[in-house]
């Protein structure tokens, strides 16, 4: 399965079961026309119909089929959303998937440093969590920018840096 994570829903909006949802991109035009939502939490998952899409500002707010009040639709708050890639926000240039660089090896002009095991949210930047194959506990936190990050290729799964000293911290 190739699902990726879209957003979440937040708090309820109004008084008939609308939920916010918060969104992991800028675009939110990929939401409308969605006829169910896939959903997770703590591992569960559970596809939910969606009886409609709206907009509060550029939130978008949704209407789930089976749920009418406030009190219902903030047993939802903190689901994640995920969608299949087609239905995710669509990539411009020098834009990723965060599940697409997860499992990457990362490298420099020295070579190859370790793989990435998760992304990070962070105000400025998210950040690359790094952990050597060589084993231990350690992991490095590498903002994903072009001054510390070379180039991205998906499909060959490599994380070219610009900087390999960032390495050196800890």
């Amino acid at each position: 399965m190739d699902d990726l994570l879209i957003g979440i829903l937040g708090k309820p909006h109004g008084v008939h079961g609308a939920i916010r949802i918060r969104t992991y991109s800028d675009q939110v035009d990929h939401f409308m026309g969605l006829p169910e939502l896939l959903l997770e939490k703590e591992g569960r998952r559970r596809t939910v119909a969606v009886r409609e899409m709206t907009f509060h500002g550029r939130t978008p707010v949704v209407f789930l089929e089976g749920i009418d009040s406030p009190e219902r639709a903030r047993e939802y708050t903190g689901w994640q959303i995920l969608a299949a890639r087609e239905h995710a926000a669509p990539l411009e240039a020098d834009e990723y998937y965060f599940a697409d660089l997860v499992g990457s090896g990362v490298y420099s002009d020295d070579g190859y440093h370790g793989h990435v095991v998760s992304i990070v949210e962070a105000p400025q930047a998210p950040l690359l969590e790094i952990k050597s194959d060589e084993g231990g506990t350690k992991a490095v936190f590498v903002p994903f920018m072009k001054v510390y990050v070379r180039s991205v290729d998906i499909a060959a799964r490599r994380i070219m840096l610009e900087v390999p000293w960032i390495l050196d911290t800890a």
